[in-house]
């Protein structure tokens, strides 16, 4: 099981309420299936958009967005 999510630091000027992460789920339907060597890495696509809305976003043009991530894994037996 391999769980990730993602959440973005609040920016000045920017309203980050518009901005959505995708969480990966290895158990969602279609999921890509990740099998990782001891002491391996792998690097697992998420998704990052704004959303459409009729306000203006401009506040977030070339602000950096901090952004942490977090999950769970296990190991195979």
């Amino acid at each position: 099981m391999l769980t990730l999510s993602g959440s973005l630091a609040s920016v000045v000027g920017c309203d980050t309420s518009k901005i959505t992460i995708a969480p990966y789920n290895a158990n969602a339907v279609g999921a890509i299936q990740y099998t990782i060597a001891g002491r391996g890495t792998a690097t697992v696509p998420m998704t990052i958009n704004f959303i459409n809305t009729s306000t203006n976003q401009d506040g977030c043009k070339g602000k950096t967005l901090s952004l942490t991530y977090s999950g769970t894994a296990e190991q195979a037996h």
